[in-house]
């Protein structure tokens, strides 16, 4: 029998086009919530809708549209949050479980293991959740796009670093699930990001780098 995948809620939501996720391992009913932001009440409705058990929540990176939503997560269920161990500095109650973590490290998820893929460029901080086939990618990787590079702590060295050296060298069946909603799709494979998403087609650093400042 072909072992389960985890299941993915998408959410998008707030004034920024922000997604979201609910990842459930549908063998012991066990989820986390990706990037709470902006309505915490949609991400809890659907937790008691389905009867799942809420045991962690996981950020991409710090900045304020990817973990407003924390603290009244929080307080319905005090679990862990899973961060950067580079994370920028965001809001959350004194009393949180909070978990660092790095590229290397697994994250068990029920009978599903997560693996933490360490993604700078947009932030210092970020970092990504792949469990084959699925990527959480964050401000790293977009459908027919990438992170903002102009930002506080972005570095676009970094970021040519993580698509080229990090997230290209994931299986072409790879399923991408972005931070924002800034295409006509809501995900895609990384094998028809490779053909269409211009960023990804750079021939080199330079290339790359011109694109990405607009050039």
């Amino acid at each position: 029998m072909k072992p389960k995948q985890l299941k993915i809620i998408q959410f998008e939501l707030g004034p920024m086009d922000n997604f979201a996720y609910i990842i459930q391992c549908e063998e012991t009913n066990d989820c986390m919530i990706v990037d709470p932001a902006w309505d915490s009440e949609k991400y809890t409705r659907t937790i008691e809708k389905y009867n799942l058990n809420l045991s962690g929540i996981l950020v991409t990176h710090g900045h304020h549209d990817h973990t407003n939503a924390l603290e009244p997560i929080l307080n319905y269920k005090n679990c862990p949050v899973y961060c950067s161990t580079g994370q920028i500095k965001f809001d959350y109650p004194s009393s949180s479980t909070i978990i660092q973590v790095n590229a290397t490290d697994t994250i068990k998820l029920g009978n599903q293991t997560i693996n933490v893929l360490s993604t700078p460029g947009h932030s210092s901080d970020h970092i990504a959740y792949y469990s084959r086939p699925h990527l959480i990618s964050g401000d790293a990787l977009f459908i027919d796009g990438c992170g903002q590079c102009d930002l506080p702590s972005s570095n676009i060295n970094a970021m040519y670093n993580t698509l080229f050296n990090v997230l290209l060298r994931l299986p072409e069946s790879t399923i991408i699930y972005p931070g924002h909603n800034y295409s006509t799709k809501k995900t895609d494979t990384l094998k028809n990001q490779k053909t269409t998403n211009r960023f990804l087609t750079s021939k080199n650093e330079k290339e790359f780098i011109r694109k990405r400042n607009g050039f």
